[in-house]
């Protein structure tokens, strides 16, 4: 294998480890929220399935890039990646994910309330007024004692 090659694979290996840094990582905060949900108890196997996900990807990355050869440097890149994410880049991608949470996710949530909120009210509105347009035709029920 050219010099080149071999250079390029392990700078893709190393990336895929800081990728799979980054998607465990964010498996992990999302489960950390939702403790009380009744599927908390199955996590760990739902992160060792994903474990074995990203072992499938990186085999397939292996495969775009040298035709599924693999050479000892290739997890060793991997386990490296893994390892800058969680000792350098895990604060950063943190940072920027609270940053996209707060400018994104959470006015995304307030338009959708917003809208479902307005649909709700329309809906009884339009309810109201037909009711009202039908109350002619239907007698109230006198109580007898």
């Amino acid at each position: 294998m050219i010099i080149t090659a071999q250079g390029i694979s392990v700078l893709v290996m190393f990336l895929c480890g800081i990728g799979i840094g980054i998607i465990l990582d964010g498996f992990r905060i999302f489960w950390q929220n939702r403790r009380h949900w009744a599927l908390y108890r199955v996590h760990r196997f739902f992160e060792m399935l994903l474990w074995a996900l990203l072992g499938l990807a990186t085999f397939y990355f292996l495969f775009l890039i040298k035709g599924g050869a693999w050479r000892y440097l290739d997890p060793i890149a991997q386990i490296m990646g893994i390892i800058m994410y969680d000792a350098w880049l895990k604060r950063v991608f943190r940072a920027v994910g609270r940053v996209v949470h707060f400018l994104v996710v959470r006015p995304s949530y307030f338009i959708g309330h917003l809208f479902v909120a307005t649909i709700r009210m329309l809906l009884k509105v339009v309810v109201l007024f037909v009711k009202f347009l039908l109350q002619p035709f239907f007698r109230k029920k006198r109580k007898v004692l």
